[in-house]
């Protein structure tokens, strides 16, 4: 299944639409798919390449880089991601002071880091994050690439046994769930890679099948319900309730959007 999202078009975040796989399409990190691949059908004008932008080109700059925005068929390409409005998910565990921690611009929550007490819950949490980067494929198509990114402060206190949250390589986390009651007993991520393909509207940009990743915390307490950021959203940073431990948790969440042109 791949869920496609927002576009940038002049300055206009697209509205996100569902999007149906053919079953030729191809959703392998590794390898892209084969709708990301430049258009070998394109009409390229005739002129394109002269460094002058001409008429049936979008744009023009006379170079071979596909990632500056400007295609050699002279079509705008995709440059990177940035994020719309976040919002917040629900918070589930106990009462304490409310803490948002987000991820710098342009960089998406990839791991949680998290010390599980004696009793069996969280106590503290830590909180670390991606940039997503295009990569360009020797077919002129793109990979999303998720490189290391900023740790965000470490919230509670208390010992106890270490745990890492962390999602697969070149994916972002999309969720949450776990255990829960007075406190937060048990974490893990939903995570889901990034594509980027040509489509009909333009080059556009998808989210593949969510996966979770292993728990940290304990067994205690009642689950969490599934709890997504939304279709099109990624998790930018975490919000907590923090007393002398950390008592609540959720994800600070946001549409990703791809941009595109010089």
């Amino acid at each position: 299944m791949r869920r496609v999202l927002g576009r940038w078009t002049s300055g206009v975040i697209a509205s996100a639409v569902a999007c149906t796989p053919t079953p030729d399409e191809v959703l392998d990190p590794t390898v892209g798919n084969d709708d990301a691949e430049a258009s070998d059908d394109a009409q390229i004008p005739a002129t394109c390449g002269n460094g002058m932008l001409d008429p049936g080109e979008e744009c023009e700059d006379g170079n071979d880089d596909q990632l500056d925005g400007c295609l050699v068929d002279c079509r705008y390409g995709p440059t990177g991601f940035i994020t719309g409005m976040p919002f917040t998910t629900s918070l589930f565990g106990g009462s304490g002071s409310d803490v948002p921690d987000a991820c710098p611009p342009g960089e998406l929550l990839v791991a949680l880091r998290g010390v599980t007490s004696a009793e069996g819950w969280l106590v503290r949490l830590q909180g670390f994050c991606g940039q997503p980067q295009l990569v360009l494929r020797e077919d002129g198509g793109y990979l999303v690439e998720i490189a290391d990114g900023s740790e965000l402060s470490v919230y509670g206190n208390g010992a106890g046994s270490d745990g890492i949250a962390r999602c697969p390589e070149n994916q972002v986390a999309v969720g949450f769930g776990g255990r829960y009651g007075s406190r937060v007993d048990q974490l893990l991520l939903r995570c889901a890679p990034i594509y980027v393909f040509d489509g009909e509207l333009g080059w556009e940009q998808s989210l593949g099948d969510p996966g979770d990743t292993t728990p940290i915390g304990g067994e205690g307490g009642g689950p969490i319900p599934e709890t997504p950021c939304g279709e099109g959203f990624v998790a930018t940073g975490v919000r907590l309730r923090v007393d002398q431990t950390v008592v609540a948790f959720g994800l600070e969440c946001a549409p990703l959007v791809l941009q595109t042109g010089p």
